[in-house]
């Protein structure tokens, strides 16, 4: 049977280095902490002790019990014990405790052996071997069980985290379907508008029914590049409403006047796809059904630590607009609570000297 290289046995022992170091550490720690209380305990009945000598004898008492650990922590996970099978494993347990208390004093007994001439300590004496091997036995039982608890606790936390994130992933998978409805829900709705006004242009202008189509064509080809995402720049959402634009003011010929006043520091910051077209095509249908002529403005600024996107119209107001455009707000905020929880906004408002204006705050940190 070949022999297997380090590296594959410390994969499949699965030893983490981080916690290799942090075990020799608190093992570290455990025998100068025996040393230290060995040393009192001389000293308290006024007996001498040499420092050197009981200082290694404590230290290589510990560190002999990281040679059989990980192995003993990787026969914790191949053979646990359970309710269903804790008395036929119970023996085997015993059985390890036991073969882990000689092959530590085996262990400690031959480094001794070894270092004891090489530091100057003289010959190590281990005393009687029979009776050495069940003391030290005796001693490091306890060990084995403390580290089968640690075995359960470790294990325990793992599980806690994986399903901690399992958790995560469902909600954010669940997020992503709930955002991915919300958004897939504007497309039809402006599509069914725009194409009912292309067929209402049909009648009157071939022509320009032919260039709507071949606009509206650009449009969603330019949606398709952004089906899968759920944000994107502000440059880019800004490309995506100018394709409406365009296709409205083909629509209205000059009848229609859209201004834009953008800050540029913010053309790179992130805004949920898809936001702000809506809130152009509420204000254009609701102007241009109540008027021969109308006038929306958009304005993106940064106020504060928000992103502030307000589009203004000098239509009816608010009494005129519908259930659908209730709806069509209501979906953009639910976007909102689901991609900023709570830290965005979608306000709609008249305007005293006539019309109203939508106002989308999101925070500049989360963009």
């Amino acid at each position: 049977m070949p022999v297997p290289s380090p590296k594959k046995l410390f994969l499949w022992l699965n030893i983490n280095p981080k916690w290799a170091w942090a075990a020799v550490a608190v093992f570290t720690t455990i025998g100068l902490l025996n040393f230290s209380a060995a040393y009192s305990f001389n000293q308290s009945y006024g007996l001498g002790i040499d420092i050197p000598a009981r200082l290694f004898d404590e230290l290589t008492g510990t560190w002999s019990l990281l040679v059989p650990l990980p192995f003993l922590l990787k026969w914790f996970e191949l053979y646990p014990l359970s309710k269903s099978n804790w008395t036929r494993r119970l023996p085997i347990y015993l059985a390890a405790m036991i073969a882990m208390g000689l092959l530590h004093t085996t262990i400690m007994t031959v480094v001794r052996n070894l270092a004891y001439p090489v530091l100057g300590f003289g010959t190590y004496d281990p005393g009687e071997l029979l009776y050495r091997y069940v003391m030290e036995t005796a001693k490091v039982s306890p060990s084995f069980w403390f580290f089968y608890i640690g075995h359960l606790l470790y294990l325990k936390n793992r599980e806690k985290q994986k399903e901690a994130l399992q958790l995560a992933s469902l909600q954010g998978e669940l997020a992503e379907a709930k955002l991915g409805s919300l958004k897939n829900q504007l497309n039809p709705h402006f599509l069914f508008n725009t194409l009912n006004m292309i067929s209402s242009v049909m009648y009157e202008d071939i022509k320009k029914a032919d260039s709507l189509l071949a606009d509206l064509s650009e449009f969603l080809r330019y949606n398709l590049a952004f089906d899968q995402v759920q944000k994107v720049t502000l440059k880019q959402e800004l490309a995506i409403t100018q394709k409406y634009i365009d296709i409205m003011a083909s629509r209205f010929d000059q009848k229609l006047s859209i201004k834009l006043d953008i800050d540029p520091e913010l053309l790179q910051k992130e805004i949920p796809v898809f936001c702000l077209q809506p809130l152009v095509e509420n204000a254009v249908k609701y102007t241009m059904d109540a008027s021969d002529t109308g006038e929306i403005a958009i304005q993106i600024s940064q106020v504060d630590s928000s992103i502030r996107v307000s589009v203004s119209d000098n239509g009816p107001g608010l009494t005129a607009k519908s259930q659908g455009t209730q709806l069509g707000l209501q979906n953009i905020r639910q976007r909102l609570e689901t991609l900023y929880r709570g830290a965005a906004s979608l306000d709609l408002q008249d305007r005293p000297e006539g019309g109203a204006i939508a106002v989308l705050e999101i925070p500049l940190h989360a963009a």
